[in-house]
């Protein structure tokens, strides 16, 4: 990947997030645009690990409830606080911003169902 490419429009994945079998907190994160939007960019260059799900919840959370970002830089402080990582690319941001406020969305390819 492109180093100066954080979020794509499209990505693969290696498990299907509407299977049975899938972790319950995925499949809600799936199922609503803008968590899975945030999930599917931040995933692209973010080190998955216990927290990374509930991160990704409790920003669409605020986002939802305080209103949108006006900005890749409000959004970047938003990220900041929900991930505990204040030294994002601000790049992130920037990529990451139209998918929130536009009605576009990060699509994804199931690559291997196993």
């Amino acid at each position: 990947m492109d180093r100066d490419v954080f979020v794509k429009g499209r990505v693969d994945l290696s498990f299907d997030p509407s299977n049975s079998e899938t972790d319950e907190t995925i499949r809600a994160i799936f199922l609503d645009d803008m968590t899975r939007n945030i999930w599917l960019g931040i995933a692209q260059k973010h080190t998955r690990n216990q927290y990374f799900n509930k991160s990704c919840i409790d920003t669409a959370w605020e986002i939802k409830n305080n209103g949108f970002p006006t900005s890749p830089e409000r959004l970047q402080d938003i990220l900041n606080k929900n991930f505990g990582a204040p030294e994002y690319d601000p790049k992130l941001s920037e990529q990451l911003f139209p998918y929130l406020i536009a009605s576009k969305n990060i699509e994804y390819t199931v690559t291997n169902n196993s």
